[in-house]
């Protein structure tokens, strides 16, 4: 692990067992995160984005789910290594998570005080209801919060969507984390607010250094905000690279397909692209590539045998026969 390197995540795999069959949800992911690096996981829903990130925090749906390989290394330690109050202390003060939807995201029967007051709590030395109150006044200023302390006895329903999300970040950074999850943070926020939460990302990145894996649908959203992407695909991660090169010379014909899914500005066209098929069913996996039934240009080799990890010159990787040079053209 170089010393940049906040997070080195080396052949997870996370199964769920269910009456119908065992579920491969992740399945031999590997990636790293640097210090100071927003990372985008791409990929359509039920690829396994949010079930490894919940493995990075230990919080994977028990009994049924179950962490069965691999290694989370996060400065250094592996954390899957860890008893659970090992975990409680890293979550929520050194890794954090942002969810989807912030109504559910907090209690409705406490004030928004309370609820951001708790990291300072549980995971820092501030005691006295003074200085606390203080430290939640400046964490609702930084995520941009009008008149602050006049808001803290408000509940959440009494807050917009954009606020509460801004008040979901701000718990999440509170103790300053060194790795920040945001599981499509944008998805229940309208355009305009949704630039503003990206705004205060990105600005929290650079303050603090922070880390930051940003799963989204919205590829317009990750070529904003990202440096790197990660395709996932039926529990595995295919393609990575630099945001401009994935977006503008994509290697796999899956991201290629992501891509193409998303239309021009100012462009006509009659029928929008997509790509044909459906995801696998995790539980009874193809042989060989996994997007090979919907693939345009899977060859024999496609059907036959999972592709190797091919460097490419520009940077990342591609899990694609194309790309091997026995096969590519």
């Amino acid at each position: 692990m170089s010393a940049k390197e906040i997070l080195k995540v080396n052949h997870l795999k996370t199964y769920f067992t269910t009456r119908r069959g065992l579920v491969k949800a992740v399945d031999d992911v590997g990636f790293h995160i640097s210090a100071g690096e927003i990372v985008g996981l791409v990929g359509e829903s039920g690829s396994g984005k949010s079930i490894t990130c919940l493995s990075i925090l230990g919080l994977v749906p028990q009994p049924a789910g179950r962490i069965v390989g691999g290694e989370i290394f996060f400065q250094g330690e592996d954390l899957l290594k860890k008893t659970e109050n090992e975990m409680r202390r890293i979550r929520g003060s050194k890794i954090t998570i942002i969810l989807q939807d912030p109504l559910t995201s907090l209690n409705p029967v406490f004030s928004i005080g309370n609820q951001v007051a708790e990291p300072f709590k549980y995971h820092t030395e501030v005691r006295g209801r003074k200085n606390v109150i203080e430290r939640v006044v400046n964490v609702l200023t930084c995520v941009g919060i009008p008149s602050p302390k006049s808001r803290l006895k408000d509940f959440p329903h009494q807050f917009s969507g954009g606020m509460r999300q801004r008040v979901v970040a701000g718990m999440s950074i509170a103790c300053q984390p060194q790795l920040l999850i945001a599981d499509e943070p944008t998805t229940a926020l309208d355009v305009t607010i949704q630039a503003q939460f990206l705004r205060l990302i990105k600005t929290l990145q650079k303050e603090q250094n922070l880390a930051v894996i940003f799963i989204s649908h919205d590829l317009g959203i990750v070529a904003e905000i990202c440096d790197r992407v990660l395709v996932m695909y039926a529990g595995r991660i295919i393609e990575s690279g630099d945001v401009f090169r994935i977006f503008e010379n994509p290697a796999h014909p899956y991201t290629e397909g992501l891509m193409k899914s998303v239309p021009l500005l100012g462009s006509k066209v009659d029928t929008l692209f997509s790509i044909n098929g459906q995801p696998p069913d995790l539980r009874h996996l193809p042989q060989g590539c996994r997007f090979s039934p919907r693939c345009t240009k899977a060859m024999e080799v496609c059907h036959r045998e999972y592709p190797p990890k091919t460097l490419l010159a520009s940077g990342g990787f591609v899990n694609c026969w194309l790309w091997d040079e026995h096969y590519h053209d």
